[in-house]
């Protein structure tokens, strides 16, 4: 008789457990998979984000274009410290020939030509034209750095595209 009386009262006792049981393994579940999707989130916007930028290079880590390099144009610093300069270039519209960039050069109005001449020249640049102190060259991408150290350099920057109508 006495596991008569139990009965019932064990029956009655386990169903809520069981259904919170249930609950609890439900809202384990849907937490998992919550953060199992952010993750993987995570995850493919890192692996994105590295594709995307040939490599992570201190400079790139930093965010922020040194102020030794503040003559080059950001996009010409990009290059000059991508890992993959040809694709960098490809995927940016660059002129590049032969791990060479077309560049335009302003130089200081006080500088004489043969010293803008030499320079380019030392830095192994090919000059295509010039007027005044500004100067389209062809230059060593391995260059660009040295290049815009240079005292007589004002700015380096890449020529304007013409806008297609």
């Amino acid at each position: 008789m006495k596991s008569n009386l139990l009965y019932p009262v064990f029956k009655h006792a386990t169903l809520p457990i069981y259904h919170i049981d249930k609950f609890i393994f439900q809202l384990y579940l849907r937490q998992f998979t919550t953060l199992y999707k952010i993750t993987m989130s995570f995850i493919f916007a890192l692996i994105t984000l590295f594709l995307s930028t040939n490599g992570f290079s201190q400079e790139f880590l930093s965010g922020k274009q040194p102020e030794e390099y503040s003559k080059l144009s950001s996009i010409l610093y990009r290059l000059a410290i991508s890992e993959n300069k040809a694709r960098f270039a490809e995927e940016h519209g660059l002129s590049f020939f032969e791990n060479k960039v077309r560049v335009f050069i302003n130089f200081e109005p006080s500088s004489s030509n043969s010293k803008r001449e030499s320079v380019i020249s030392n830095h192994g640049g090919t000059i295509e034209k010039k007027a005044k102190t500004l100067v389209r060259a062809l230059v060593p991408v391995e260059s660009l750095l040295s290049l815009s150290r240079e005292p007589i350099i004002q700015s380096i920057r890449i020529p304007d595209k013409p806008e297609k109508q």
